[in-house]
């Protein structure tokens, strides 16, 4: 799907050629990263890899020569700025899209759609730059004499992952329980944002308990006082460490819904076994 989309607007596209060989259309699409982070290899690697080849297989068999680009921000947003300007100038490029747990900086965005280069966010904590469209498309400004809708989001953002969650928690958590919904959330800035945004859109009377993010003890201490809910935002490592401390510390280390990085896993419902499995338990924000 992906491929038939990029390559439907390829007509701006360079040609390359060598001796004696038929000019073949070249066309590039621009990943956007930032390797900076922790953990990358877990959370962006995979994306670009399996987009790669996505995009390889769905033009395999056509006469194009098809490059998938990465460039590496390093977090900068300067960086990420010349970037964008130098795939606005290079007619080869068809198509931005930005890697998960990606801040795009707007200035990104505005170069990208004004120089008239679509882009596909993968990324929950890409802000949308522009006004909502129909089908949630983006419009950007006019391009060419007309609207074009040029930034398209793959993922639901933080704030609608949060709504989300707090919305389940509200349905499962009355607000008279003697027990507090506890939401736990790994040490890192998209874990701890995804949590505590999904707390403040709990209404008021929801009771809640939300140590610091990464702080097992407190983590184990709160699940022993009684917790009418158990949410987890971050990795599947971080979840086994969790749950496993519960296990040892002796209490259930069953976590009733998984966020974050967890959208398709829960935790196997035998207290004695902390492990976690592939499954449509909870999926939240998706």
């Amino acid at each position: 799907m992906v491929a038939v989309v990029a390559f439907g607007i390829v007509g701006s596209a360079c040609w390359s050629s060598g001796p004696d060989i038929a000019p073949t259309p070249l066309v590039r699409i621009a990943f956007f990263q930032d390797l900076s982070i922790g953990s990358h290899v877990d959370l962006v690697s995979p994306s670009f890899l399996a987009f790669d080849r996505a995009v390889h297989d769905g033009t395999a068999g056509m006469d194009l020569d098809v490059q998938v680009v990465q460039f590496d921000t390093g977090g900068d947003p300067g960086t990420a700025s010349t970037f964008a300007r130098q795939v606005v100038l290079d007619p080869t490029f068809v198509l931005a899209v930005l890697a998960p747990f990606w801040k795009e900086p707007p200035e990104v965005g505005k170069t990208l759609a004004k120089g008239g280069v679509p882009t596909f966010s993968l990324s929950p904590e890409s802000a949308s730059i522009w006004a909502s469209g129909p089908d949630g498309g983006l419009v950007a400004p006019e391009v060419s004499g007309a609207p074009e809708e040029l930034w398209r989001r793959f993922v639901p953002d933080q704030g609608l992952q949060a709504a989300r969650l707090a919305g389940i928690i509200e349905d499962a958590v009355p607000e008279t329980s003697a027990d507090s919904a506890c939401l736990f959330a790994e040490d890192t800035v998209y874990a701890r944002e995804l949590r505590d945004a999904a707390e403040a859109d709990l209404p008021v009377p929801v009771p809640t308990e939300s140590p610091a993010a990464g702080d097992t003890d407190a983590a184990v201490e709160a699940v022993r006082a009684g917790c009418a809910m158990t949410l987890w935002i971050g990795s599947p490592e971080g979840a086994d460490a969790l749950t496993g401390a519960l296990a040892d510390a002796g209490v259930d280390p069953t976590i009733d819904l998984a966020a974050d990085a967890m959208k398709t896993s829960c935790p196997s419902r035998d207290p004695t076994t902390p492990r976690w499995s592939t499954s449509s338990h909870a999926r939240a924000g998706t």
